[in-house]
């Protein structure tokens, strides 16, 4: 029968089926190599939230605390990694709080938009 009978299209299925099956293929792939390897850097969690609107408006935090990371276990090791979770823990609890804080103050402060 034609496309026009169906409300979606038998054609369009086929390319949503192999787009579906190459990204979990590639899922499974990124997940071998990270259980294989230990050196492995891409984790297969990192690549479903890669393609979405966070992903791109917050791609510099996450870069600064990869490196920052990555920085501290090469040159400081497991005792310096250890000592500066706290410190992340913390920075990240504090922008939490400041969100937080914010949404209160917008919200019981009446204000005429932007200006």
């Amino acid at each position: 029968m034609a496309c026009f009978l169906y409300p979606v299209c038998l054609c369009m299925l086929v390319g949503t089926r192999a787009a579906v099956s190459a990204g979990a293929i590639f899922t499974f792939f990124l997940g071998l190599m990270r259980q294989r390897f230990w050196w492995w850097p891409f984790h297969p969690i990192g690549y479903l939230p890669s393609n979405t609107w966070a992903a791109k408006w917050n791609w510099m935090p996450f870069f600064v605390g990869w490196l920052a990371k990555t920085l501290v276990i090469r040159y400081g090791g497991l005792r310096l990694y250890r000592k500066t979770v706290p410190m992340a823990i913390g920075l990240i609890g504090g922008d939490l709080l400041s969100q937080f804080v914010w949404g209160l103050i917008q919200a019981v402060v009446p204000s005429r938009g932007w200006a």
